[in-house]
């Protein structure tokens, strides 16, 4: 016994006995990457030079994506302080620019002085800002340090009195246009009051303003437009239920979906952004990759996201969890996605790598952007870790589909991985049952589970045995009854075939003997249990009159 080897658990080396097993895959597919596994580990760990003014130009200057952005890289660049810095002064001039007030004190000045959150500022507010001038710049000092800005407290004291008489003169215009009851003059106020709001940064204002101007829209182009706007309201605030929700009350507008197809595809990456917060990868990235080529051209959605970043959502995500057909269909052969990538090389590199099952180098190229361009970008962030496991789980599975024995040494020199890292990886995967094998760790190989069809064909055989005999043992008794002339009926014909009354009442058999019929009463529990074996021979008094079971209307008269 302990010399018998099975046939299916034979170690086959994946290098030099690939013909045997898979003649169609070429001997440079499996150890191409095995030259390359000293310098793999060493480039995946160095970052990508990230240029922070080509990315930040991609996006509106007036939107609050272009500040969140921005504030997102200065808060969690690691590998480069000259960004960071670079992010707050291009924040810095991005806040100052549009007037707000609020975010720039939360940032650069002494947050804990500003108590007021709101962007209505009385006159006692306002001079006790210029009487704590001193004190503002003093407390600030920690701040200059950091940022390497200094807090500017008369632009702020400025800026709040310019923003107090602005927004007085937008609500008279709204008081005024409501006592004309003219519906468009109306929305072009609530509007004018949302942009306001929105620019200071009171983004939870600038929606009530512009859901409030939705009942004044006049045409699909006013609907259209109110719509996007709530969406990406709702997508600053991180409120995805609502950018779901106008989404689909836009999707089920005819007129606006079908007259506008710009408008269509801002819905279509409004949804994705959305759907892949929610962690629906796969219908993110059907969403992603199906983005019409109305929107090209220089910039995809500037207030929501770039061409760039949905080249990189459709890509990275359909990756993870797209299956290798519908990722051929949606994203490899998509002649429409196609021009998406051509903004990002280095995906189109991954992507061609995992086509050709070179995961090593796919795998490579990921990780060498994985600090730049995913841990850096606001929405997909919290998700890269996640998704960079799912595409290396992924490129295992696919690495072990054709062979029965892999020698985990040399699946991690194809995947610039430590052998420790590597079988960590597989055993969650066959605890997860993605892959049918197991690991012998003292070969270091991964063994193929090989089902046993000869015990599956004789367990059917078996089971197939058992209903016939089953069957005609009921078959036998059905006859047996019928040549008896044997009737089983209850006292409550409407409550026969099983009814819970009828389990309780008394049976009767009618049985012939001689030329009479005889009736007697049997509630004996053997005799019932034997008469409710077989559900068919269950009939009423009505069903025996018609002659069924051998009693005839005419012997129903002479009883």
């Amino acid at each position: 016994k302990k010399n018998h080897t099975p046939s299916s658990m034979m170690e086959v080396d994946p290098v030099t006995c690939t013909s045997s097993i898979i003649p169609d895959i070429p001997q440079s597919t499996v150890n191409r990457t095995t030259t390359n596994s000293s310098s793999s580990t060493a480039a995946a760990t160095t970052a990508s030079t990230f240029d922070l003014d080509t990315y930040i130009s991609r996006y509106d200057p007036k939107s609050e994506t272009r500040l969140q952005r921005l504030l997102f890289i200065a808060q969690n660049c690691t590998f480069d302080a000259d960004v960071v810095k670079q992010a707050y002064r291009m924040a810095e001039q991005h806040l100052k620019r549009r007037g707000n007030v609020k975010k720039y004190r939360e940032i650069f000045g002494a947050a804990s002085n500003n108590s007021n959150h709101g962007m209505v500022v009385t006159e006692t507010e306002m001079s006790s800002e210029e009487n704590t001038n001193t004190s503002t710049a003093s407390s600030n000092n920690n701040n200059t340090v950091s940022h390497g800005i200094a807090y500017d407290a008369k632009w702020a004291t400025t800026t709040l009195s310019q923003s107090q008489s602005q927004l007085e003169t937008l609500e008279a215009r709204l008081s005024t246009a409501q006592s004309h009851l003219a519906k468009e003059s109306i929305r072009s106020a609530y509007l004018s009051l949302a942009d306001y709001s929105k620019a200071r940064g009171n983004l939870k204002e600038s929606l009530k303003y512009t859901l409030r101007s939705r009942d004044y829209c006049t045409d699909v182009r006013s609907s259209a437009s109110m719509c996007l706007s709530v969406i990406e309201l709702g997508i600053d605030l991180g409120n995805y239920a609502q950018v779901h929700s106008y989404v689909s009350k836009a999707e089920h507008t005819t007129d606006l979906v079908n007259g506008d197809s710009v408008v269509a595809a801002k819905l279509k990456v409004a949804s994705g952004i959305a759907l892949m917060h929610d962690g629906r990868y796969a219908d993110a990235a059907n969403k992603f990759t199906s983005v019409s080529a109305d929107l090209d051209g220089g910039m995809m959605y500037p207030s929501v996201a770039s061409a760039e970043d949905v080249a990189l959502y459709g890509s990275l995500l359909g990756l993870a969890s797209l299956d290798r057909h519908s990722l051929q269909i949606s994203v490899l052969d998509s002649t429409l996605f196609k021009q998406k990538l051509e903004l990002l090389p280095w995906m189109r590199d991954a992507l061609r790598h995992f086509r050709l099952a070179e995961y090593g180098s796919c795998l490579q190229i990921l990780d060498q952007h994985r600090n730049t361009d995913m841990m850096l970008d606001l929405h997909l962030s919290r998700h890269a870790s996640k998704l960079l496991h799912m595409v290396r789980d992924r490129c295992l599975v696919q690495y072990f589909l054709p062979y029965s024995t892999v020698s985990l040494d040399k699946m991690a020199n194809s995947f610039g991985r430590s052998v420790d890292e590597i079988m960590d990886a597989v055993a969650a995967l066959i605890v997860k049952n993605k892959i049918r094998g197991r690991i012998n760790a003292q070969d270091r190989t991964l063994l193929a589970r090989v089902d046993n069809y000869r015990g599956d064909t004789l367990n059917k055989v078996k089971r197939l045995g058992d209903d016939f005999i089953r069957e005609t043992e009921s078959m036998i008794l059905r006859m047996s009854c019928i040549e008896q002339e044997l009737i089983v009926q209850s006292d409550h014909p409407q409550n026969y075939r099983g009814s819970s009354s009828s389990s309780s009442s008394c049976h009767r058999h009618r049985a012939r003997d001689g030329g009479g019929m005889q009736m007697y009463d049997d509630s004996s529990d053997e005799d019932r249990d034997f008469a409710f074996q077989d559900e068919s021979i269950m009939m009423d008094l009505d069903c025996a009159g018609t002659g069924v079971g051998g009693v005839s209307p005419e012997s129903e008269e002479k009883m």
